[in-house]
Formats: structure tokens, sequence, C-alpha cells
């Protein structure tokens, strides 16, 4: 259970850790918009990528001996690449001024063609997951993890040594160099299914089963509603702030998502081994015991990177981007509500409640874009408060029963957010060096617990 565990949280938290410990020198080389647009274009990758494979992940992770199901999936992916792309075409060439401060060119379509790749990894990986492929999904996040990263890297700095700082052909060197990294993986996942290419064509046409459909579907809606919840800020925040405050508010936000990246991770060897479909007395309690587990890691690792950040952050990260150090301790919080989201969502998928997660998802991310349009925003510090007050509000609402099971979790929890907090704010007020030197202790503290929290309930499940 541990190996499976670990292989599954490195692959998922890998790409996303070297990421960020190559950000400062990255962003050494990339001014805060460039990033700006960067973001945008990664968040309009993870639209396309929804749409295009339609919550079929999940329904492979389901079904998993059906091989003519993965064909049926990939080819009607492939036809819709088709299709989206003479559509993005058509419109890049016709419409000068798009929305959110977006210009259609190569940065765009390598971008594209990315996001059709990844998401055809994504079916393979469902595949690989449901055979409990564990060690094949550890060896492919290497290509993520080491070589795009690196790449991307290097290939930006000849950019600017060859074009200077403010040159766009770096957001083109950032996803010709994802692309590239996805052909190798995708070549990788091939193999290793031993998938029939040549037997694809013929599945052009073909319709999936009903059942598997109906699974998909169901999971599109919850994909999409998700989207719409975590990533619509990014985009009101360029229609407010326009796009250098965009750049500092998503630095703020990727470095405190490395927490959330952890979580959900441990939740994917969750989901088929700590989850079972059914709904009985031992079953209830075993959820409850790991719940409380995973609420308590997610938690100690989010404050753990708040406390770290705030303290060190200064000296790590260029002095442009000094502004988003300062909203770490919004952004961590933030974060650990959107990972409460995720784990009471899975239970209620357990328990066959998935429309009431489309409605909470629906209704907190409509209340926020209310916000958004009819509130006067000074400053990017009053974006989290929106988000964090209305995910509070309604996730009490709908999940009430799960905060009451909780209560004295939640009450820990609180306490060591709120100490967490304060801490980060008397030290950005007084930059104080002992308060710095406590802030950066409780951080390598807090990290150790979330991780030593992790070992332990592998252990124990897999008794």
């Amino acid at each position: 259970m541990f190996k499976n565990s670990f292989y599954y949280t490195f692959e998922k938290l890998s790409p996303k850790f070297v990421s960020v410990l190559l950000l400062p020198v990255l962003l050494r080389l990339i001014k805060p918009e460039l990033w700006a647009e960067i973001t945008l274009l990664l968040g309009i990758q993870l639209l396309f990528s929804y749409f295009l494979t339609q919550g079929d992940e999940r329904s492979i992770l389901k079904f998993t001996s059906n091989n003519e199901q993965l064909q049926q999936s990939f080819m009607s992916l492939i036809r819709y690449s088709f299709l989206a792309f003479l559509v993005i075409e058509i419109l890049g060439q016709t419409i000068s001024n798009l929305p959110f401060s977006i210009i259609y060119g190569l940065p765009f379509r390598f971008m594209f063609l990315s996001t059709v790749l990844i998401s055809v990894n994504k079916l393979f990986l469902a595949k690989l997951r449901s055979l409990e492929k564990s060690t094949i999904v550890f060896k492919s996040s290497f290509v993520e993890a080491i070589f795009i990263n690196a790449l991307q890297l290097v290939s930006i700095a000849v950019t600017v040594q060859l074009d200077g700082y403010d040159s766009r052909v770096i957001v083109t060197s950032y996803f010709a160099v994802q692309f590239l990294g996805n052909v190798i993986k995708f070549l990788y996942y091939v193999k290793q299914i031993d998938f029939e290419l040549s037997k694809s064509p013929k599945y052009f046409f073909s319709k999936k089963p009903a059942e598997f459909l109906k699974f998909s579907n169901i999971s599109f809606l919850i994909l999409l509603s998700n989207y719409l919840l975590n990533w619509q800020d990014k985009f009101f925040v360029e229609f407010i702030f326009g796009l250098k405050e965009l750049g500092i508010y998503s630095l703020a936000t990727r470095i405190s998502n490395l927490g959330m990246v952890f979580i959900s991770s441990v939740l994917i060897a969750a989901y088929s081994k700590y989850w079972p479909s059914d709904s009985t007395t031992s079953v209830d309690e075993k959820v409850f015991r790991i719940t409380g587990d995973i609420l308590s890691m997610s938690c100690f690792s989010l404050c753990s990177l708040l406390l770290l950040v705030t303290s060190v952050g200064k000296y790590i990260f260029p002095s442009s981007y000094l502004s988003s150090i300062n909203l770490i301790y919004l952004a961590a919080p933030l974060v650990f509500l959107q990972t409460i989201v995720l784990i009471f969502s899975i239970d209620f998928g357990r328990q066959n409640k998935l429309k009431s997660v489309f409605f909470f998802n629906s209704i907190t991310f409509t209340s926020q874009i209310v916000g958004y349009l009819y509130l006067d925003f000074k400053n990017l510090s009053q974006i989290f408060y929106i988000q964090i007050i209305t995910l509070s509000f309604f996730l009490i609402f709908f999940f009430y029963i799960g905060f009451f099971k909780y209560y004295f979790k939640f009450i820990q929890i609180f306490l060591i957010f709120f100490i967490s907090i304060y801490m980060a704010i008397a030290y950005l007020q007084s930059s104080t060096p002992l308060l710095q030197i406590i802030l950066f202790l409780f951080g390598l503290v807090f990290s150790g617990i979330s991780i030593q929290t992790w070992v332990n309930l592998d252990r124990e499940s897999s008794l």
C-alpha cells in the first residue's frame, strides 16, 4: 500500500515540486506580465483538456478491462481536437481583440497542441492506474519533473539572451518544450499499455457505450464545476487589475497549490483503496479515521508552506515578485478550504451524492463571480477574502454533517491556522529576525508532522 501511494504521490507531486524549486530562477528571466500570460494559457489549457477528455479518464478507471472503450475515447478526443483546432484558428484570425489580454499566435498554437497530448496522456495514465502499474506511473513522472521543467528553464534562458526580457518568444518556448515533453510521455505510455495505434482509425466514428458515457458525463460536470471554482479568479484578477498584478497573484497561488497537489495525490490512492463503494458501519468508521488524518495532513502541509515561504521567501524570489510573498498567508488557507472540498467530494461520491457536489461548486463560483463584477476591489488581498468567505459559508451549508462529525478536528485546525497566520502577519509587519527563525522552525516541524502522518496512514491501511 505504501509503495503504491508513494509512487502516485511522487508522480503528482514531483513535477510541481521541481517547478516550484526552479521558480526563483525562472522568474528572474520572466517579468510578471509574461508570467501572467503563461498562467492564463495554462488555465485555458486545463479547460480545453476537460472538454477533450469529457471525463473519460474517470470512466477508464472504473471500466478497467475494456480496451475497446479506451480506443473509442482516444479517437473521440482526436476527432474533437481536429474540430476545435479549426474553430480556434478561424476565431483567432478573425477576432483581433480577444478577452483577458490574450494574443492569438504561436504560443497559443503550441499550447493547444500540447493540450491534445496532455489529454491523451490522461487517458493512458488512467489505464495504467486502473491496472495498478504504479512503477510505470512513477517513471513517467521523471519526464515532466526533470526533462520538461529543466528544458523550459534552459530554453527561456537562451531566449532571453538572444531576444531580451520583453520577448513573447519566452511564452512560445515554455509551451514548445511542454509539447515536446508530452510527445515523449505519449510514446512511453503507448508502449507500456501495448496500445495499438494501427487499429485506432476504425474507431473514429464509433460511439461510447451508454453506461461508460453516463459516468463520463457526470465526471465531466464535476470537473468543469471544479475548474470554475478554482480557476475563474485568475481571469478576473486580470480583468480587474491587469497582467502585472495577475503575475503577482498567480505566484502566491502556485506556491500554495503545492499543498493541494500533495493531498490530491494521496487521495488518488485512497480513491481505490480507502473508499469502498459500499456504506456499512465498519466502512464508515474506517473512512472517518482516514479522513481525519488527511485533514490533519492538509492543515500541517499548508501551514508549513505558509510559514516557510513567509520566513525565507524574500531571499529566494526576485524583488519584482516580493508582493506575492505577502499574500501567502491568505493563499494557504484558501487552498486548505479547496482541499476540504476535494476530501468531502470524494466521500460524497462514495455515497452517490455527486449532484450535491455539483450544486455546491456551481453556487459557490457563481456567488464569487457576482462579487467580482459588483464589488469595488482595491488590492489583491480582497480577491482572497471573497473566496475564503464564500467557500467557508457554502462548505458549512452543504457539508454541515461532515463538519459536525469532525468538530474537534476542525477546532484544532482553526487554532493551528490562526497561530500560523498571526505569526506570519506579525513578521511581515516587524521583520524581526527572532520571529523569522521561529517561523522557519515551526514550518519545518509542521512539514515533518505532515509527512509522518502520511507514512502512518499508509502503514495502518496496509495491515
